[in-house]
């Protein structure tokens, strides 16, 4: 929800944030345009959803890297 969402972003206000969905999963990738869309309305610096293949076992949900060099990754998995 948004309010969990704010409240994990919280902490690290002024951070820039990339937005990862996996390659080829439309669900992830509109799940991670509706993220970029409402971080946009509260005025964080986010770029938009880059494709991206991850190794191993599929994910599911939303996983937030806390920041690295002053950039937030927010990787968008499946919702399956």
């Amino acid at each position: 929800t948004k309010s969990r969402l704010n409240n994990m972003l919280n902490n690290f206000k002024g951070s820039k944030i990339e937005l990862r969905c996996l390659n080829g999963d439309g669900e992830a990738f509109d799940f991670a345009s509706e993220i970029k869309t409402y971080l946009d309305s509260q005025l964080w610096e986010i770029s938009e959803p880059m494709s991206t293949i991850w190794a191993g076992k599929p994910k599911t949900g939303v996983k937030i890297v806390p920041p690295k060099n002053g950039m937030i990754t927010i990787n968008v998995y499946s919702q399956e």
